[in-house]
């Protein structure tokens, strides 16, 4: 009985996905907690041959594959704008958003600054 309980309160658990709001330039934008499988898809994408994950490429891509037009399911980025993403003024929007949405995908942005890799928080 009690293993009943407690797969009830994990995985038979509705799944309760975050998301916060950023606004840029007046324009609302909704960036989306992942899956843990959609984290890790992201992560090898991302991981090089020695390897070590390029935290700007993982960055970059969290902004690409989180960042949805508001209440749709509508994503406002897609591969083909990597170059076009990678190549945006430091301190502008894909910082902002990648900010958002690391803190959403568990890494620590403190750890960040230290390593080539993301760190997954454990709380």
């Amino acid at each position: 009985m009690a293993i009943d309980k407690l797969r009830a309160a994990t995985i038979g658990a509705k799944k309760n996905f975050k998301s916060e709001i950023v606004e840029f330039n007046g324009v609302k934008f909704e960036i989306r907690q992942p899956s843990v499988s959609a984290r890790s898809e992201l992560t090898k994408q991302c991981t090089g041959s020695d390897g070590q994950i390029n935290m700007f490429k993982f960055l970059v891509w969290l902004v690409i594959e989180l960042t949805y037009e508001p209440n749709t399911d509508n994503k406002v980025f897609t591969a083909e704008d990597y170059d076009t993403l990678v190549g945006q003024p430091t301190g502008g929007f894909v910082d902002a958003f990648s900010e958002v949405a690391a803190s959403l995908v568990n890494v620590d942005m403190e750890d960040k600054k230290k390593t080539s890799s993301p760190i997954p928080k454990t709380n």
